[in-house]
């Protein structure tokens, strides 16, 4: 099986992506490039954010259909950030579209990350923290995400930047105030680690919210039975 992942956040998840998937594919290695996508692989590229991962995923299926061996799936993540429903099923559409005016004959599934992967990081209840410091306490206050869905968290009405920097500045705030720990989207070491993974899959199979999380969790689940 070769699975292909394309991701337009340049930064965090596609740092993080690539141990998530060794933690749930065991089987399967990660491929270091195309030239090294081989049989029993997954490979993790960036679309280098939007709208430039339009341009990359044509020419991606493009280099599938002339050079390339096409993949067994092929899996396009992407923020919604502040789309609304709508415009969310338009943007999934849009990306559909580019597979289907190819003709491709292989499985191809599109993830609208909602908000932000950072949102999904906000969903590992167990890192709450026990104390709520001085620093976290505005935004433990403005809405608590170990009780309440990330996945519809809106950002206060006094935040000027958008709702992916708040869910953003909430997870470096939370994990300080709780493991003391730095997040950043070029370093963000702690959460891919299994045990961070493992907690928030343990928070939605109690609480069954964060659902564009649980969408990747059961795609990658079907993945599974065909290793």
């Amino acid at each position: 099986m070769r699975v292909y992942f394309l991701t337009e956040d340049s930064k965090s998840f596609f740092y993080v992506l690539p141990h998530w998937l060794k933690y749930m594919l065991p089987n399967l290695r990660e491929a270091s490039g195309m030239s090294d996508f081989r049989e029993n692989s997954f490979l993790v590229e960036t679309g280098g954010g939007y709208p430039q991962i339009l341009r990359f995923l044509q020419d991606t299926i493009r280099s599938f259909q002339e050079n390339e061996s096409p993949p067994d799936y092929f899996i396009v993540c992407y923020d919604t950030d502040d789309a609304d429903e709508q415009q969310v099923q338009h943007d999934v559409a849009m990306f559909a579209s580019y597979f289907r005016q190819a003709n491709v004959s292989y499985p191809f599934f599109i993830l609208p990350m909602r908000r932000c992967f950072e949102t999904w990081l906000l969903g590992n209840a167990s890192v709450w923290p026990l104390n709520i410091s001085a620093d976290f306490k505005p935004y433990a206050e403005h809405y608590p995400v170990n009780r309440k869905d990330p996945e519809q968290m809106d950002k206060p009405n006094e935040f000027e930047d958008s709702n992916s920097i708040y869910h953003y500045r909430y997870l470096q705030k939370m994990l300080r105030c709780s493991v003391r720990k730095n997040y950043s989207k070029r370093s963000p070491g702690y959460v891919s680690n299994e045990e961070y993974f493992r907690g928030i899959c343990s928070r939605v199979d109690s609480m069954h919210d964060l659902h564009s999380f649980t969408d990747f969790l059961n795609f990658v689940k079907r993945l599974q039975k065909n290793v």
